[in-house]
């Protein structure tokens, strides 16, 4: 019996193969960094055109961001709460790049709102591991 794990990495190396660089797609998670890290790939993300939305990190910095180029004039912030899901898929449908901090969504919800952020080729920055996301940078 083929497992689940052996199949995931059949796919991918069938992705590789059709599409080069799939696995470098712009909905990847990007996870475990410095603040710092954070905030330059945030503005990196959002370039000149891009909105953002930030999501339960109270303590994001904005002097920090500003100096590592994050155009806050496009950037939304919306503290963590008992919504946090709902508050993530309308984020996702809104603007370009989502960075998302402590926040309150069960495993199922991360599914779903991974799959929305594939569909609507939203970046996704984290501050934590959402389990079935791949790490890049």
């Amino acid at each position: 019996m083929v497992t689940q794990q052996e199949r995931l990495a059949k796919a991918r190396a069938v992705l590789r193969a059709v599409a080069p660089g799939v696995e470098k797609s712009r909905w990847q998670a990007q996870t475990d960094r410095t603040r710092g890290e954070l905030l330059k790939q945030l503005a990196q993300a959002m370039g000149e055109h891009a909105w953002a939305g930030v999501i339960g990190v109270p303590d994001m910095g904005w002097v920090a961001a500003g100096q590592a180029g994050v155009d806050l004039n496009r950037v939304l912030v919306v503290p963590s709460s008992d919504r946090d899901a709902e508050v993530l898929a309308l984020l996702i449908d809104g603007v370009d790049v989502v960075v998302v901090g402590k926040v309150s969504i069960n495993a199922g919800e991360q599914r779903l709102l991974w799959g929305r952020m594939r569909a609507r080729n939203t970046v996704l920055i984290s501050e934590r591991n959402w389990s079935g996301l791949r790490l890049v940078g």
